[in-house]
């Protein structure tokens, strides 16, 4: 029948996320002349996302100048989704898998991967145990865990997905998508026929609008016909650092066997 059980060990596992990226924020506390004011100012950021008002922000709460900027937005990013994944509207319903518990759950995960990305430290394992008693009602429903496996992280975007999708577009010749809260730059493509295949060669950058963040990518991507396309990317340290194998395909100088290689290798 129908229960809402599941709050409780959703309430539960999101008290001990809360507590464990709070403990990170502070680990991390090198980076800041003062954390809690820092993430208590993060405000003015979030009313207005331009670079300058970005840049003053870190100035002001930077421990020192060679402090990371990134970084730290990447740290007070991690308290605004540790907030934001308390959302009232995720317990206001019936089902652990309906839309607004998938939400906070996004939150959640987002949350997990700022961390990750700011200090290194891994909560995901944790997080997804303690999701597991989260249970709708009813033999074969989903967990909490099932929603984020199954609907949370096919959805998720990062830079390495974003220019996977860029690749594949670059592929037929079609430009990016406008994709909020991100750039893409193209700094380079070459397509050519090889072995029958379309193949597009290129360097792109994806950036962040929130964090300031920036990686760049050399792709390969390959259509041979039907709804498959097969994308290599790989990251560079330069917007336009050179790399010989991919050079010689954009120049026509690899053959299909170069392609495999890359793509599978």
């Amino acid at each position: 029948g129908w229960s809402q059980q599941w709050r409780q060990p959703l309430r539960d596992a999101l008290d001990a996320l809360r507590d464990h990226a709070a403990g990170v924020f502070e680990s991390a506390a090198g980076a800041l002349r003062d954390d809690w004011a820092a993430r208590d100012d993060y405000v003015e950021v979030m009313s207005d996302r331009s670079e300058a008002v970005r840049t003053s922000f870190v100035a002001r709460h930077a421990k020192h100048e060679r402090v990371d900027a990134a970084r730290v937005i990447d740290l007070c990013e991690l308290q605004r989704f540790r907030l934001a994944m308390f959302t009232s509207c995720g317990w206001f319903f019936d089902d652990v898998s309906g839309i607004e518990t998938i939400q906070i759950l996004q939150y959640a995960m987002r949350a997990i991967e700022l961390a990750s990305i700011a200090t290194g430290v891994s909560l995901r394992a944790r997080f997804l145990g303690d999701l597991e008693q989260a249970r709708a009602a009813g033999e074969g429903e989903m967990s909490a865990r099932d929603v984020i496996e199954k609907l949370v992280l096919p959805a998720q975007a990062d830079a390495l997905r974003i220019a996977a999708a860029h690749a594949i577009l670059a592929a037929f010749g079609r430009p990016s998508l406008p994709i909020p809260a991100y750039t893409v730059e193209e700094h380079e493509v070459r397509r050519a026929k090889v072995a029958g295949a379309r193949v597009a060669v290129g360097r792109v950058s994806i950036g962040s609008t929130i964090t300031g963040r920036r990686r760049a990518f050399a792709f390969v991507a390959r259509h041979r016909g039907g709804p498959e396309v097969a994308v290599a990317l790989r990251e560079t340290a330069a917007m336009r650092q050179d790399i010989p194998e991919l050079d010689g395909l954009v120049l026509g100088e690899a053959g299909e066997a170069a392609v495999d290689a890359l793509i599978t290798g």
